[in-house]
């Protein structure tokens, strides 16, 4: 028997052996074709080599002009720059061999194709095998990463490395290029990934010599100038040579350069001038500019010349101008942040298609430097110097010709920098660029590129392109994200709750590349799929499971739909905290590392959320919703919190996790009953999720499904029924939006406390006695039955106003005070109060619909709301009031002037939702509670007593809340804004409130306190 077992590990190992041998052999004819080639590429290389000697000599001279006119450091690194690259005559210059590549803290991934890696530890590298020839060499390579990462450059020599910092790179494929001056005896050239391992894929690489058409791209001049080569220089970087994905745009869509020697290549120069500029245009101009609309003269001169008078105001300069490549320098100075555009008439008119971005302008005096192309007919620019009305100075504009391989580069650069936040996947706005016979007809060419640009350069005042941009600069590193982990005492563990059916592929895969590229390690992703049908399903999630350990994954035999699948995920949970991704949406790196920052900053956090996006199928992401922190008001009406939601786990479970008899809205249920129980919730201003839009998806109509519209219905009224609060849910503005009406409990007594002074003002063209007008208008439309009203009036009443107001519900107390305080007239007329609420009423208000008391009442009655407040209107039915933010850490009344239909950010103004104060022209509390809290305070005379009031409620843990179901007219003028506040009431309200709200709770950071409609701005 043991020879038996000898003889079968004999024929084992002989076989083995053999295949060894055949691999060998053929891995030996593999590499005897690679040294074929590479002889062929030398011959090519070598010819390649003496073609371009007479365009080297020529760089050279015009280089050696420009080192004499440079000093200094930047001198220092130009002549290092030239020696590099202009010492590889004799040389062969172009690739080194592919197979120079190899691998260090990698294998083949699993479930990838040829090519396809898996980095095994926190460091891999890809490693280029030299020798490498001192100097300028050019590194380039294709990446795609699942992980965000930083990267490193390290050239090798014995004994040293070499160190450069290259930059982040994203999840996604990559063209990563870079110059590096490498010191002698450098042995190999390596890129190392540093930060949590993920899947990678290098579909190429090239490490060469820098060529010629480097230099153009570093440092092309058509004047040869020292600032503009400087210019050059810095843009370049000196160890980057292009950005990734501007180097792979200018290789891919410049025109090819021109091949011959110094004397054909000076020729196409001549040519192109000429053919572009024309000889009776001037290389450069300073046109003057006139004012053509919105623009008139500022009164203060000696600061401002000129002032917009509207949003868009318009200046128009003639010509002639430089035809072809331009750039354009423009000195401005704005009263107020904005943007300048530019617009180019080449007949008839001006229109979005040939448009400069110039840039933004401030207060400060601000320099803007664009590059764009004016085709030989423009006839003349117009200036849009500011986009928001005030003054500004335009103290110089000048249009310079710029060569045209250089504007060029420029438009490219910047279609590449901006490409990536458009509505298109990366590429598609220069695809028409591709076709071989426009990039032969330069001219067409030029005006194809710039509008291109045009188009792109929309984004640039974006928004929220602005905002993503800034965002991205934002997101930590890998190494950062591990030091911040390593200083918290016991990071938790979150499990993603993940239900699986049907997903596409595309979106699947995304969203399983999105969480496992978190910056935050201690996750496990659960995923249940729930009986899919689709064939892809399985195995993109086996291979998702065989690439990380963390990806865990149950399979359920039969179809149960959301709630029975998210609660198998959550039976495999096993961490701390539980977050909610659905299977096809995105979520941003630091995710989850925000989320356990906030959770362990304060440790009774027990629900957490942040703001969101949406991201349509080619990957364009828009309408963000920047929401409040912690506001219940707003969730009874609407499922606000919805994405990224993260829980408590135990807190869950022991709600009882998800219910499938409200699938569709089964987050807003499971938030409804973890909110009534939860110690704090926190919310995370950073918009850390991007929600699907498609389709079947309801982030593209709620309509798409319609039983979540019935489900949201039933678990409001199963929420109601289990806090035994008393009300029925009604639909709401929208579908998903409900309108929560609370019953009232016991019908209490309201005393409507009404300050005045008896005056008469000009309402709706006629004179108006305002405290008689109210009290008609109160009596004849209120239906609450129960209520009385107290006048507290300065001195005597006229007669006629006494005759109008005499009723019995209404009391008149004098107020005989010689010096006016609004705030000791309320608190007089709460003393006589004999109702259980108070409810403070300016006499220049009306009310509008008949259950405007009722609806104050169902909010006031309720135990955690300290103050409720009602949305007011002007006389022609634009909006004064929906409630107080503090914008500045000084007062504010947002969407202030907008119609008084409009719905606000996501609905805040049709829904109701809690704000950090209401006014005290419609403010409705228990009377107990303004008693406890001693009304108004009276050191606030005049104004800002209201909001003072709010502040110390909340500050007792209460909520203020504005109802929009209450609706009056509010005769206030509507010029009185912050210029009636005297300084020492801004002062004194700083002093008592203004380091508790740097940042209003109700007032998401994201957005520009300078607007109170809630918009982002800049």
């Amino acid at each position: 028997m043991r020879r038996i077992d000898n003889a079968r590990n004999l024929r084992a190992r002989l076989q083995a052996a053999k295949a060894h041998a055949a691999e060998r052999a053929r891995a030996l004819a593999a590499s005897e074709q690679v040294r074929r080639d590479l002889e062929t590429e030398a011959v090519r290389l070598r010819q390649a080599l003496d073609a371009q000697h007479g365009v080297a000599l020529d760089l050279e001279a015009r280089l050696a002009d420009l080192t004499r006119e440079l000093a200094g450091p930047v001198g220092s690194a130009w002549r290092a720059l030239r020696a590099g690259l202009f010492n590889l005559r004799g040389r062969a210059v172009g690739r080194y061999p592919p197979g120079a590549l190899s691998l260090s803290g990698m294998k083949r991934h699993p479930a990838r194709g040829r090519g396809w890696h898996h980095a095994e530890g926190a460091d891999p590298e890809i490693i280029v095998a030299g020798p490498f020839d001192p100097g300028w060499t050019v590194l380039g390579f294709t990446v795609q990463a699942d992980a965000a990462c930083s990267l490193e450059l390290v050239a090798f020599s014995p004994g040293r490395e070499a160190r450069w910092d290259g930059g982040r790179l994203f999840p996604g494929m990559t063209w990563r290029q870079y110059a590096l001056e490498l010191p002698d005896g450098v042995t190999d050239l390596g890129v190392r990934f540093r930060g949590w391992p993920g899947g990678v894929f290098f579909a190429n690489h090239v490490a060469r010599r820098a060529t010629w058409w480097t230099c153009r791209l570093l440092s092309r001049s058509d004047d040869g100038r020292a600032r503009r080569a400087r210019g050059d220089l810095l843009d370049a970087g000196l160890g980057l040579l292009l950005p990734g994905a501007a180097a792979r745009y200018v290789r891919a869509f410049s025109p090819p350069p021109v091949p011959d020697g110094p004397a054909t290549a000076a020729r196409a120069r001549s040519a192109r001038r000429a053919g572009q500029n024309g000889e009776d245009r001037p290389d450069l101009v300073e046109p003057v500019f006139r004012p053509l609309r919105g623009v008139a003269r500022h009164p203060d001169r000696l600061r401002f010349p000129w002032r917009a008078d509207d949003a868009d105001p318009q200046m128009v300069a003639s010509g002639p101008f430089p035809a072809g490549w331009v750039r354009f320098t423009c000195e401005i100075v704005a009263e107020v942040p904005s943007w300048a555009v530019l617009y180019v008439d080449a007949g008839p008119g001006v229109s979005e298609a040939r448009t400069v971005t110039l840039g933004r302008v401030d207060a400060a005096p601000t320099t803007l430097v664009r590059i764009g192309w004016l085709p030989k007919e423009t006839r003349a620019l117009r200036l849009d110097p500011m986009t928001e009305p005030g003054g500004f100075a335009i103290t110089r504009f000048s249009v310079r010709r710029v060569d045209d391989d250089e504007g060029r580069a420029a438009a490219l650069r910047d279609i590449a920098e901006m490409a990536p936040y458009g509505r298109w996947r990366p590429d598609a706005p220069l695809e028409p660029l591709r076709d071989p016979r426009l990039r032969a007809n330069l001219p067409r060419y030029d005006e194809a590129l710039f509008a291109t640009l045009s188009e792109i350069e929309v984004l640039r005042r974006d928004p929220y392109v602005i905002f993503r941009r800034e965002r991205d600069r934002e997101i930590p590193t890998r190494a950062e994200a591990a030091r911040a982990v390593a200083r918290m005492a016991d990071p938790p563990l979150v499990s993603i709750i993940f239900p699986v059916f049907n997903c596409p592929a595309e979106y699947l895969t995304a969203a399983i590349r999105s969480i496992r590229g978190q910056l935050y390690p201690k996750w496990e992703l659960c995923v249940a799929d729930d009986a899919s049908t689709a064939p892809h399903v399985r195995p993109l999630l086996l291979a998702q499971a065989a690439a990380d350990s963390r990806v865990r994954i149950m399979w359920r035999e039969r179809n149960g739909n959301i709630s029975a699948a998210s609660n198998t995920a959550l039976e495999m949970a096993r961490g701390e905290f539980v977050a909610l991704v659905d299977n096809d949406d995105l979520i941003e790196p630091d995710a989850l590392l925000l989320l356990v920052q906030a959770a362990r900053a304060r440790p009774d956090v027990d629900m957490l959320y942040s703001d969101e996006d949406k991201v349509d199928e080619v990957g364009w992401r828009f309408m963000p919703f920047f929401k409040p922190d912690w506001s219940p008001d707003y969730l009874h009406s609407c499922m606000y919190t919805c994405h990224m939601a993260m829980f408590r786990a135990n807190l869950v479970r022991e709600v009882g996790g998800f219910r499938s008899r409200y699938d569709g809205a089964q987050d807003w249920d499971l938030a409804l009953r973890v909110s009534r129980l939860a110690r704090r919730i926190a919310h995370v201003p950073r918009v850390l999720y991007h929600w699907r839009s498609h389709a079947t998806s309801m982030a593209r109509a709620t309509e798409t499904k319609p039983h979540a519209h019935f489900a949201a219905q039933a678990a409001l009224r199963d929420w109601l029924a289990a806090g035994d609060v008393a009300g029925r849910v009604e639909t709401g503005p929208l579908p998903c939006m409900f309108h929560v009406r609370y019953e009232i409990v016991g019908g209490p007594l309201v005393s409507i406390v009404v300050p005045t002074a008896g005056a008469a003002r000009a309402v709706r063209g006629k004179q108006t006695d305002l405290v008689a007008n109210l009290i008609e208008r109160v009596l004849a439309i209120t239906e609450y039955p129960n209520y009385e009203i107290i006048v507290v009036a300065d001195g005597d009443l006229r007669a006629e106003t006494r005759r109008r107001i005499d009723h019995q519900r209404v009391r008149v107390l004098p107020f005989r005070e010689p010096k006016f305080n609004f705030a000791r007239k309320c608190n007089l007329g709460a003393r006589a109060a004999r109702g259980d609420h108070v409810l403070l009423l300016n006499d220049d208000t009306e009310p509008i619909n008949g259950d405007w008391l009722t609806a104050l009442l169902e909010f006031s009655q309720q135990k955690d709301n300290g103050a409720a407040g009602a949305k007011l209107l002007f006389p022609d039915g634009t909006i004064q009031h929906v409630g107080v933010t503090l914008q500045g850490r000084l007062p504010g009344h947002p969407f202030y002037g907008m119609p008084g239909g409009s719905s606000g950010h996501f609905n805040s103004i049709d829904v109701p939702r809690n704000y950090s104060a209401v006014t005290g022209a419609c403010l409705m509390t228990k009377r107990s509670l303004y008693e406890e809290m001693g009304g108004l305070d009276e050191a606030f005379p005049v104004n800002y007593n209201d909001v003072d009031f709010c502040l110390r409620l909340r500050r007792r843990g209460l909520s203020v809340v504005y109802v929009p179901y209450a609706t009056l007219y509010h005769f206030e003028a509507q010029s009185r804004r912050d210029g009636s506040v005297a300084e020492w009431e801004k002062q004194l309200f700083l002093q008592r409130w203004g380091a508790e709200y740097e940042i209003d709770p109700f007032f998401n950071p994201n957005l520009n306190p300078r607007y109170g409609d809630f918009r982002m701005g800049i």
